[in-house]
């Protein structure tokens, strides 16, 4: 599968220098995880040039159904073009800073599958 490629950003979203002060390059798996890490941690609209882009994080935040949430993340997901087929997508019960951790099951354009654990 050929990804592309782009720069290296710490699951904070900094960009990441390696010991000699240059910024890495990541392609295919390791960029579509960050890809999607990026994807739902953008809020719906806040991308000028693609007002689709992103998640609707208020309506995750005030969902308390697990159901509903899942499909919101799903929509998400959805648009990402190198996610194939999207499984099961599992949340956690929020925590008492009201954050949630998920898994979802995916299969890649190439076929390769990935379990996709994120905080948000």
């Amino acid at each position: 599968m050929n990804t592309g490629t782009t720069l290296a950003l710490s699951n904070t979203g900094d960009i990441i220098l390696d010991t000699t002060g240059r910024i890495p390059l990541i392609s295919d798996t390791d960029k579509v995880q960050q890809d999607i890490r990026v994807l739902l941690r953008s809020a719906i609209g806040s991308l000028a040039t693609d007002p689709g882009f992103g998640m609707d994080i208020i309506s995750l935040a005030k969902s308390k159904n697990k159901t509903l949430m899942a499909g919101i993340i799903r929509q998400a997901l959805e648009q990402y073009p190198y996610i194939d087929s999207i499984g099961t997508i599992t949340i956690s019960d929020p925590d008492r800073f009201r954050k949630i951790s998920i898994t979802a099951k995916l299969t890649l354009a190439d076929g390769s599958s990935l379990i996709m654990e994120e905080g948000l």
